[in-house]
């Protein structure tokens, strides 16, 4: 009798291990760039898309690339973000983009999460990759949610992309005040105050969930 309860247990832990393990293979996080790097002084745009989106209430993740050949000039929310308020700032640091968002209601679309307009600034030395660091989603109890990463390579020259150095300097502190708490009722008419730093200035973009976007810029301490 002990076998047989042992065995019915073991077989329980596996098949809620597989379970989990479906759902974070089922949920992806993808960033979708052009196969090949347009000519310097041109633009293109490098989409995050979600996948097999659980239905999400936070959103936060750094967008990280060389910023000594590529500029992020914008960044415009997609679907999956339309019900959310979002703090963006395409201009973290020279090397990154951040985006955060939540909702007291889950976003249960699939698709474009945000689109990223860059610039080719300078011919680079290697292929180049944009990658995320410190991505997660989350549902309405704050719990971070499973999920799979995908990146991007550019192409150029076939050589193996220099990972970027990022000053971290508050990257995600500042909006994981918010999002840590999904259920704090948001309005858009009264933004959260949080403060994104980036090099000598700090730059705050509002995005509501409806209605158009507003930018502050002051000086830091």
């Amino acid at each position: 009798m002990r076998r047989k309860t042992l065995t019915i247990f073991i077989m329980a832990i596996v098949l809620v291990a597989a379970s989990a393990f479906a759902y974070a293979a089922d949920t992806t996080l993808e960033v979708k760039a052009p196969d090949k790097l347009p000519a310097v002084g041109e633009t293109f745009d490098v989409e995050v898309d979600l996948t097999g989106n659980p239905g999400v209430n936070t959103i936060e993740f750094q967008l990280v690339f060389d910023g000594s050949v590529l500029d992020c000039t914008g960044m415009t929310k997609g679907i999956v973000l339309k019900p959310m308020l979002c703090v963006t700032n395409n201009d973290y640091s020279k090397n990154s983009a951040i985006v955060g968002a939540a909702s007291t209601e889950a976003a249960e679309d699939n698709g474009t999460v945000a689109t990223f307009r860059f610039k080719v600034i300078t011919e680079p030395k290697t292929d180049l990759s944009i990658i995320f660091k410190d991505a997660r989603i989350g549902d309405e109890n704050g719990k971070v949610l499973p999920f799979t990463e995908k990146t991007a390579r550019i192409t150029v020259n076939g050589k193996d992309p220099v990972a970027p150095f990022v000053d971290d300097t508050g990257t995600t502190k500042a909006l994981r005040t918010i999002l840590a708490h999904p259920m704090t009722p948001l309005r858009a008419e009264t933004p959260p105050a949080i403060i994104l730093p980036e090099r000598n200035r700090v730059i705050r973009t509002i995005l509501p969930a409806e209605g158009p976007a507003s930018s502050m810029e002051s000086l830091t301490m």
